[in-house]
């Protein structure tokens, strides 16, 4: 396959151990699709490269069951994956942090790059449509995304680390070699070794994981090869969630570079680390969309009258129903667009949070308040009306519900100064909208004074409420943010919806929740400043539910393991879930080990 002139990633795998055995069929040369807009001109191949003969049909697995046949069924279902992928148009989005190595904390971040917008595969290979219009991030995902030490980050390479050969990942044109069963989460799984056979360009170098049941491949790690002459291919670690019953897709990929070394060759200068996440999410939406007009078809004679024997309103309810409408229907299109989780779980612990903060406040707030989640990374919290939304990264890095309730207090405070969602909204004919026009039509911004009185407003709230004793703690994550926005500022500071927590590389106007803060010991692995991205919640990506997640806490063994606002590798916990959509196009999993099906 020839891939795209883009800088890519990888995870070293070490040697080719001569004990495996080996999977193959006779090699064959061919022509696939290209992946993305732009590829590498074929290379020779090396005579050293081949490899000796191996054993076909080695044993993988108890009687009758063959190394050979596990891949072939493995490399079927990739490419009716690959097919199948036409029909879906989830979201992509890729954030990236480079780093500096400390001698004490690690990795620390330097800089920082940010991507989203919408996949689509229905012309055979990898497109995008950005939902970033705006100065500085509306760039697609099949331009540069930045540049650091002239090194361009070009997201094609990020979205081929979604498959590692979509039409030649087969035995005609690699070699596999079986290693061992492994435990991924609760399935067993099969591990080989993958090597391209000669001629093969543009391949996949590496380890896989197929799942022992209907034989999908659920892992892939390593990188791309040949290294093309004039950029990089980089390692990566994809990984695959069990959306529906027989349905693996991509969900998560994690890449990293330790030491890119300076060369002409390659058009670099000194040495660049750094690490990405790209996450996938949104394969259902289309479906979800259908499911609910259809049930609320269904369940229209079933409506109950609420109303409270009233036969009339008075102006001012009829404002807040007025209000409400126009909040409701930018809900709904943000949700539909794939970038607001449905309502869930989530959102009562949330809502939980926010009433402390109304209790202790002695407020009375209707129509009452919601919050639900944002599902991407950079850290925003913004309300639409009478709801409060905060991202998923955002609550990912907060360390204790201290911090939570402040962010929290920030939407609540908005709320307080009367600062209602614009009524235009209420038309639904503004709604009518391409998704990748929704951060256009939905700013969402205060005016710099509207700012400082919800910004004042949050401090009240706040030294008013049960929290009062834990500000400290606030004080702490807010310094933090102030030490580490100049250098990740499309983490901090992203301007595509909301007001920005950070301005002129400081967090603004809370500044009376600094003055009883420690201070900042990024050193002290008894101090928690903030937490590494990836730390409170998971997306599901069929429909976007998001739920958090249920690890055991760690005792940390040094400074450079806090990882403070830094993106790392993800695990993800894999299990077989058995999806039914109910009636208002929600999604029930009941999971199921692969204990019951190994040989003892």
């Amino acid at each position: 396959m020839l891939r795209s002139s883009a800088l890519r990633y990888l995870v070293l795998l070490g040697l080719w151990p001569g004990l495996f055995l080996y999977a193959q069929a006779p090699a064959a040369k061919t022509t696939a699709p290209p992946r993305s807009a732009t590829q590498h001109p074929p290379g020779p191949a090396s005579a050293s490269s081949t490899p000796a003969a191996p054993a076909a049909g080695a044993a993988a697995s108890g009687p009758g069951l063959t190394a050979a046949a596990i891949i072939d069924t493995m490399a079927r279902q990739e490419k009716q994956l690959y097919q199948m992928m036409k029909s879906y148009h989830p979201v992509v989005e890729t954030y990236i942090q480079d780093f500096r190595l400390d001698p004490v904390l690690g990795d620390v971040p330097i800089s920082d790059h940010y991507y989203l917008g919408q996949l689509d595969y229905s012309h055979g290979y990898a497109q995008d449509q950005t939902y970033l219009n705006h100065p500085g991030w509306g760039m697609g995902i099949l331009s540069a995304v930045s540049h650091f030490y002239s090194l361009h980050y070009l997201s094609a390479g990020f979205v081929d680390m979604l498959f590692p050969d979509p039409m030649r990942f087969d035995r005609a044109h690699y070699y596999f070699k079986y290693l061992r069963q492994d435990f991924l989460g609760n399935v067993r799984c099969y591990v080989f070794n993958v090597r391209p056979k000669p001629g093969v360009h543009g391949a996949f170098l590496g380890r896989i994981w197929v799942e022992a049941r209907q034989k999908h491949l659920v892992r892939f790690n390593g990188t791309f090869v040949p290294q093309p002459l004039f950029s990089r291919y980089f390692h990566f670690d994809s990984w695959r969630i069990n959306a529906r019953p027989g349905l693996w897709v991509p969900a998560f990929v994690y890449s990293e570079e330790s030491d890119i070394k300076g060369s002409t060759m390659f058009g670099l200068a000194g040495h660049t680390r750094f690490g990405a996440e790209t996450r996938i999410w949104g394969y259902g939406l289309e479906i979800a969309h259908h499911a609910s007009t259809a049930s609320q078809m269904i369940v229209e004679g079933a409506v109950q009258d609420r109303s409270s024997g009233a036969d009339a309103y008075s102006p001012v309810v009829a404002e807040r129903m007025w209000q409400r409408e126009a909040e409701d229907n930018v809900l709904h299109r943000m949700q539909k667009a794939g970038l607001l989780a449905p309502p869930g779980p989530v959102d009562k612990t949330l809502e939980q949070v926010v009433n402390n903060l109304e209790i202790t406040n002695h407020l009375n707030i209707q129509p009452h308040v919601r919050c639900r989640v944002l599902l991407v990374t950079p850290m925003v919290v913004f309300n639409i009306g009478h709801t409060i939304v905060i991202s998923r990264g955002l609550v990912d890095v907060l360390p204790n519900e201290a911090t939570l309730a402040t962010m929290l207090a920030h939407g609540l405070a908005a709320i307080v100064k009367g600062m209602p969602i614009d009524t235009k909204f209420a038309f639904y004919d503004r709604m009518l909208i391409p998704d990748d026009k929704v951060f256009t039509q939905f700013r969402l911004q205060h005016t710099p004074k509207q700012e400082t009185l919800i910004n004042t407003e949050t401090v009240q709230l706040m030294q008013n409420s049960p929290y009062e004793s834990k500000l400290a703690s606030v004080g702490l994550f807010l310094e933090a943010m102030n030490a580490r926005a100049q250098v990740l500022p499309h983490l901090m500071g992203p301007n595509f919806i909301g007001n920005p927590l950070i301005h002129n590389g400081k967090v603004q106007g809370l500044g009376p929740l600094l003055r009883n803060a420690p201070k900042l010991q990024f050193a002290n692995v008894k101090q928690i400043e903030a937490l590494p991205l990836g730390s409170r919640l998971q997306v599901q990506p069929w429909l976007d539910q998001v739920e958090m997640f249920k690890a055991p806490p760690v005792t940390l063994l040094s400074a450079a393991e806090k990882m403070p606002f830094q993106v790392t590798p993800q695990r993800p916990y894999l299990q077989r879930n058995q999806f039914q959509m109910a009636a208002t196009g929600s999604v029930s999993a009941t999971p199921s080990s692969d204990t019951s099906d190994i040989t003892h």
